[in-house]
């Protein structure tokens, strides 16, 4: 139904009664109200749309370092709770639909910064790239104009997704950094169908 899909593009305005979000991190924040009130028994899928874009899950371009919460270890991009979700980028192209940080260990962030932590169960991803572009060069091959250029030469931990919980997914995604990649990596169990991994070393799920 329409309360359970939201939809994401970068063009236009976010509009919240329609669902409409103009960045992913919008549509994740609905997606976590829409879980978390779910009667109990309602199992029903979140599916949210994401048309092609880069869309930046934590600003590149703001100099302040990212630090851990009291008490924790590692800086996030987003940390989430919600369970039941699908996120589904709206092209068969995963390089067309990104997901992006910028920030690693020293290099903008006071520990292994990571773009997200997903604490719940019964996640899917498909047609998505995951990126840290800490180390490595954002090349979007769509429109040049969201190219961007690494943080540094220097590799260091510049990770993904934590997550805890069981029955995660991906299916035809891009999971894009050096070292300690972290696709998805602490779920109790991950299939990868179809995925693209580039990184270094440290970097898979434990």
């Amino acid at each position: 139904t329409h309360k359970r899909c939201l939809y994401v593009n970068s063009g236009m305005k976010t509009k919240p009664a329609q669902h409409v979000f103009k960045t992913v991190n919008e549509a994740l924040e609905c997606a976590e109200r829409l879980s978390t009130s779910r009667p109990a028994g309602d199992n029903s899928e979140i599916k949210v749309y994401i048309e092609p874009s880069v869309y930046w899950i934590d600003n590149p371009d703001d100099p302040a370092m990212r630090l851990p919460l009291e008490g924790e270890g590692t800086p996030f991009g987003m940390k989430l709770k919600f369970s039941g979700i699908h996120l589904i980028g709206l092209s068969e192209a995963a390089e067309d639909v990104v997901l992006a940080c910028q920030r690693g260990q020293t290099q903008g962030a006071d520990g292994n910064f990571t773009m997200l932590h997903i604490d719940g169960d019964n996640i899917t991803a498909e047609n998505i790239t995951f990126g840290n572009y800490c180390n490595v060069d954002l090349v979007y091959p769509r429109n040049s104009r969201l190219n961007r250029k690494r943080r540094a030469d220097a590799i260091v931990q510049a990770q993904l997704v934590l997550c805890n919980g069981k029955n995660y997914k991906a299916k035809n995604c891009r999971f894009k950094s050096r070292l300690n990649l972290c696709p998805f990596s602490g779920a109790d169990d991950v299939l990868f169908e179809d995925c693209y991994f580039e990184c270094t070393d440290d970097a898979l799920c434990g």
